[in-house]
């Protein structure tokens, strides 16, 4: 242990010493560096800061989507699923589960506890996950309840 501490002092003053023979021109160098250090450090501390508030503003959306009872897809979903992706408002919902049978509320494009309940009945019929939650199969399932039926006037 007491080699390891002489090693480890002869080693702090080697560096002590070199550091005392440093040219003018190396010491330039370090200072330069040290300055495009410290601009560095400042634009990762301001990019940081920047996808911190991105995260929230994302977390704030899908917070919103959620307790409207809309999941937010992700971007690989979106991707594989491009053309074939369906949104559907909070009345498109309500107005569709209507037509299916299984909403009876207001038509208010508020996704409250009717809603959601008529969202689970909807899914359990149709072999989705009754989860309550209007995702990108439950939309899809539901979306062809607001196209034109036929025959209608």
């Amino acid at each position: 242990m007491q080699r390891m501490s002489a090693v480890i002092g002869l080693a702090i003053a080697s560096v002590g010493l070199a550091g005392c023979a440093t040219s003018g021109a190396a010491q330039q160098g370090q200072d330069q560096l040290q300055v495009q250090v410290a601009g560095l450090q400042s634009q990762v501390a301001a990019l940081t800061s920047h996808v911190e508030e991105l995260r929230s503003r994302q977390q704030a959306f899908e917070g919103r989507a959620w307790d409207q009872g809309v999941r937010v897809s992700s971007a690989a979903e979106t991707r594989t699923a491009r053309r074939a992706y369906v949104v559907l408002t909070a009345k498109e919902l309500q107005l569709a589960l209507q037509r299916a049978g299984y909403y009876q509320g207001p038509m208010d494009g508020k996704i409250g506890p009717k809603t959601r309940t008529a969202i689970k009945l909807f899914q359990a019929a149709n072999g989705l996950v009754a989860d309550g939650v209007a995702g990108h199969k439950t939309m899809v399932a539901l979306h062809v309840y607001l196209t034109p039926m036929e025959g209608g006037s």
